[in-house]
């Protein structure tokens, strides 16, 4: 089972709202998120694919305990039983994109804590399902553009997105991305 973009919205997804919209919007979207998630369980998938941007605010500074608490509300909304394989794939609300004052330094130190590897392979039934992190390759793509470097000579970034897909073996791969790098 594929999830895209589920966004469990905190109290900074909408800034322009009073603060008893802000909190009547959370109890509305959370309550549909758990009724789609309950209609979507019926179909007891072994594997689950979050598709990125798991947390809307995911990427903002806030205390730990803040960020704890925000991480619990997705699995209370998202609880499936321990026997359902879960794979997580970072979006650029998890982890931010670009540079903003309002986004934590700490967000890929909790994503990987919570949610686990950015760029990684999984096998699964005779293929290999491949994660990529869109969000890290963009990022990668801006210091390459600074450097002035043509993309057919970039040898990559130690650790980062394109050096893992140039070590890709070869065999059938299926790719997810956060976003399809044209955007």
């Amino acid at each position: 089972m594929l999830i895209a973009d589920p966004q469990v919205i905190d109290h900074r997804s909408y800034p322009g709202r009073p603060t008893w919209l802000k909190v009547l919007t959370q109890f509305i979207v959370d309550s549909n998120l758990r009724k789609s998630w309950k209609a979507a369980k019926r179909l007891s998938p072994d594997i689950i694919v979050f598709l990125g941007d798991m947390m809307d605010g995911g990427r903002y500074r806030m205390l730990d305990q803040e960020y704890e608490s925000y991480y619990a509300r997705f699995h209370d909304i998202f609880g499936t039983s321990k026997d359902v394989q879960k794979y997580y794939l970072v979006g650029n609300h998890d982890v931010g994109l670009g540079s903003n004052k309002a986004f934590s330094a700490k967000a890929r130190q909790r994503y990987f804590a919570h949610f686990g590897q950015t760029n990684y392979q999984v096998p699964v039934a005779n293929h290999s399902l491949v994660f990529i992190d869109a969000p890290g390759l963009v990022e990668e793509d801006y210091v390459r553009y600074e450097q002035e470097e043509p993309f057919e000579d970039w040898t990559g970034m130690p650790g980062g997105t394109i050096e893992y897909v140039n070590r890709l073996s070869q065999g059938m791969h299926l790719v997810f991305s956060h976003s399809d790098g044209f955007t």
